[in-house]
């Protein structure tokens, strides 16, 4: 077997952020610069969250070739293997990684007890799980001065002799400073959001960021922690959220980097204190970072932080010197230079003729419930289109339009709903479940994307009882009021909820609201991109539309759980009457059918419909997910007839959103009388134009894709979360079917 091979290979939680994906990020970096191939291997540990994303930067690095990722079922040999975080051991995976390495480290990231003696994991369980992991041989590495004296104080293990510093690229982040960056001094730090980042007591912040009218405190970073500590902001504060602005940029707008943290907290970087030094900014820290920082810095208590500014406010001759002593430390003893020589020192020089293979096949099995329309296959197919070439796509599916599959060019298997079945619900259950356990096994599934808003209870006993399989619920939002809490409690069931994004999400009043632990949002997922439609000269030669009619869709759905037949013959009726137009009705692959069209009204059978829209000038339409988001994507007038059914997500408030908003009207089904004035002004040509304004408000881009990096992520990721060796049915056991 062909050996996969890297100078260094990274295995870390590509979720966290803050230190530790700075550093990934850092080191990389520089090791590309020095010629050192890196390797990574993603790993879900239990410090990261099901709801947060790869980050960005490492994304990028990835993009871009500065970091592979690497196969972990395949062997993997490097002269150097670097362990981000000691939660990456809390479990062994499932199937053991064959990882061959000169030198292993594990970056103590995080030490074994917190600041009040508390510990934060039983460091024997994870170096034994380490070493097993890694094949042996694993030192523990400080990556400061506390770290250190807190495993020598607690483990056995090795540990490496020297600190492991972080690195940061001064030249990315060094500034030109001549003193004070205003009239007023400007105190201020950075931080993502978390309690325990500030200090104790209101009293305690308030004195390391006073409130005083000649002083500007800058915080970037405040998730509203902070302002249940302290009730207010002061005057003097400016506070920005995550994300507003870049820590780069802000820290060049500070002279005194303050930064004081909970009792309970032990920092382990220090990278936001670093940044702020390569930045210019001066320091001033707690007596705990003088053994990481030493002569760099200014130590003091909070209720000294003021005097401390102070002193150097009234002689600024000292403050250019701190700054100037600051950037100088940070460049040598945390800049690229140093990391390089420290590799050097390690492993030697690169090795070169690197390996880095493909991955080999995953299967992916999406499956989707019976549905009264489309949306849920389609959001399906629109996902498993943009997978890469590592992944293999089998469908299994309850609606009857297995057939768009199939001309999409899967392989595609159907299960019928009890409703098309001679079943009782329970009896269904029970063959649902031996179906999909069955088919699981037989495709050898990686991983089951299921989309709907039912977790049958057949559905339910296979995802528990799929332990090793990768578990993803694509869930539309926009349920209605107080519906779906028996489902939405099946969560626990997923290892991550996709929640395809939403225009008129501020209108959404369901459960799915307060339930995002375990979300990760994407754009609003679309089957097809612009790109990918026919122009409106190719839709209009395709469907023979003459170039001087004004053309109207009429796509109002299966419908079929929904009798809206009477204003459905008034808007057919009206549009038929009217003269100089090209009314086309949508004929949905498995509606049961209506009642004779008007004469003069064409069918429109081909799908998907969306790659028309471009001919239309109007539509009547649904307000169902897909149809809702490709009318406002194409900027087109709409009037929307809203699916009321209870069992329906809320069609309606997606219908007043694009009333309120000016980029369509609304029929109600109740309201056959109102057709008439409603489609006046769908056909009104000022009022098209300012739909298509309105519209084109909203730049939606296409989630789809972003909801398939993320199943091909899911597939290159070693799980050490849960405990694999016992399978545990906790969500299920005991159901009756």
């Amino acid at each position: 077997m062909v050996m996969q091979r890297f100078d260094i290979l990274y295995l870390s939680d590509l979720r966290l952020s803050g230190g530790v994906a700075t550093a990934l990020v850092e080191q990389a970096k520089a090791n590309a610069k020095a010629g050192y191939a890196n390797g990574l291997v993603n790993v879900w540990s239990t410090a990261g969250k099901p709801s947060r994303f790869l980050d960005k930067r490492v994304r990028r690095l990835l993009e871009t070739g500065i970091l592979h990722l690497a196969d972990a079922e395949r062997p993997i040999e490097a002269a150097l293997v670097i362990a981000i975080h000691p939660a990456l051991f809390v479990h062994l995976p499932a199937k053991p990684i064959r990882i061959s390495g000169y030198q292993k480290l594990l970056l103590v990231t995080q030490p074994p007890y917190d600041g009040h003696g508390q510990p934060n994991y039983d460091a024997g369980q994870l170096d034994g799980n380490a070493q097993e992991m890694l094949g042996g041989d694993v030192a523990w590495t400080p990556v400061n001065p506390m770290a250190r004296l807190s495993i020598e104080r607690t483990l056995s293990a090795p540990i490496w002799p020297t600190v492991w510093a972080g690195v940061l690229d001064a030249d990315e982040w060094t500034v030109t400073r001549d003193g004070y960056v205003g009239d007023q001094v400007v105190v201020g730090r950075h931080t993502r959001p978390d309690r325990l980042k500030w200090p104790d007591t209101a009293e305690e912040t308030l004195q390391a960021y006073p409130a005083r009218r000649d002083l500007v405190v800058r915080i970037l970073g405040d998730s509203g922690s902070l302002l249940s500590l302290l009730g207010s902001y002061p005057l003097n504060w400016r506070v920005l959220p995550s994300g507003t602005t870049a820590p780069s940029d802000f820290v060049k707008t500070i002279d005194h980097f303050v930064y004081f943290h909970h009792s309970r907290h032990v920092d382990s970087y220090g990278y936001a204190i670093l940044e702020a030094m390569t930045a210019g900014a001066v320091p001033i820290l707690p007596r705990s970072f003088e053994a990481q920082f030493d002569g760099a810095a200014l130590y003091a208590e909070p209720n000294t932080v003021l005097p401390t500014v102070e002193r150097l406010r009234d002689h600024p001759a000292r403050f250019r010197e701190a700054s100037a002593a600051a950037v100088a430390f940070a460049r040598e003893h945390f800049g690229t230079t140093a990391h390089t020589k420290r590799v050097r020192e390690t492993i030697g020089p690169p090795r070169g003729g690197f390996v880095a293979l493909k991955r080999p096949m995953r299967r992916a099995l999406f499956l989707s419930s019976n549905g009264i329309g489309l949306g849920h296959l389609t959001r399906q197919l629109a996902i498993a289109r943009r997978c890469g070439d590592g992944v293999e796509p089998v469908f299994v599916t309850m609606s009857q339009a297995i057939s768009v599959v199939s001309d999409f060019g899967f392989f595609c298997e159907y299960i019928p709903h009890h409703r098309h079945l001679p079943l009782c619900a329970g009896d269904w259950n029970r063959m649902l479940a031996k179906e999909l356990a069955d088919k699981v096994a037989f495709y050898g599934v990686d991983v089951i994307v299921f989309d709907g808003n039912v977790i049958y209870p057949g559905l339910a006993e296979v995802l528990a009882g799929s332990p090793t399989c990768w578990r993803v619920w694509v869930r539309r939002a926009m349920w209605r009021a107080g519906a779906g809490a028996k489902s939405i409690e099946h969560e626990a069931l997923f290892d991550v909820v996709i929640e395809p994004g939403e225009i008129p999400a501020a209108f959404d009043a369901g459960l799915t609201r307060s339930r995002r632990s375990r979300t990760r949002r994407v754009d609003p997922i679309r089957l097809l991109d612009n790109c990918e439609q026919m122009s409106r000269a190719r839709a209009r030669h395709a469907l023979s539309i003459p170039d001087d009619r004004v053309a109207v869709l009429v796509q109002l759905g299966a419908r079929n759980n929904s009798d809206t037949r009477d204003v459905e013959d008034e808007v057919l009726a009206f549009l038929a009457r009217a003269s100089g137009l090209y009314v086309a009705y949508v004929k949905w692959p498995i509606a049961d059918g209506r009642a004779k069209l008007p004469p003069s009204v064409k069918v429109l059978n081909g799908y998907p419909v969306v790659r028309y829209l471009a001919a239309f000038d109007a539509t009547v339409s649904a307000a169902g997910y897909n149809s809702f988001h490709d009318i406002i994507a194409n900027r087109l007038p709409a009037a929307f007839l809203p699916n009321e059914n209870p069992m329906m997500d809320d069609q309606l408030a997606r219908a007043h959103h694009a009333a309120a908003h000016g980029y369509g009207v609304v029929l109600r089904e109740r309201d056959p009388y109102g057709v008439a004035s409603t489609l006046d002004r769908l056909l009104d040509p000022a009022e098209q134009r300012r739909m298509r304004g309105a519209a084109a408000r909203f730049r939606i881009k296409n989630g789809a894709a972003a909801a398939a990096q993320l199943v091909e992520e899911l597939l290159a990721t070693v799980r050490t979360d849960r405990d694999h060796r016992a399978v545990i049915l906790p969500a299920m056991r005991g159901v009756a079917l």
